[in-house]
């Protein structure tokens, strides 16, 4: 499953994102995505949903697209599909992007994703 984000200024909307990241092993207040050092990869910051699945936001040509990457051991539930696309589109909601943003999920697996 992905989620494209079309926007005019898909770097912008990256830059936003990466804001509500912090650390894995030292996550700021209010930190929604959690990333290990020297990573492209993100988890869902809940406890509840953390490591269930890895987010990994790509920008193109007029859009921000983030696939599912599945963790080595387990298969992504269709609970965790719908917590992690969730948090995504409330993520760049929160972000105060003036450019709008024309969000679209795919309901199966999309390319890019890797074992989900």
């Amino acid at each position: 499953m992905a989620l494209y984000v079309n926007t005019a200024e898909p770097k912008k909307a990256l830059r936003a994102f990466n804001a509500s990241v912090g650390n894995i092993d030292q996550p700021h207040d209010g930190a929604r995505w959690l990333r290990p050092k020297n990573s492209d990869y993100f988890t869902h910051a809940d406890p509840e949903w953390a490591y269930k699945s890895w987010v990994l936001p790509s920008v193109r040509q007029g859009s921000l697209m983030f696939n599912i990457i599945r963790p080595e051991d387990r298969y992504v539930s269709v609970k965790a599909y719908a917590a992690y696309h969730a948090e995504l589109v409330g993520t760049l909601m929160d972000a105060g992007l003036a450019a709008p943003l024309d969000i679209k999920m795919s309901s199966r697996c999309a390319d890019g994703d890797l074992n989900a």
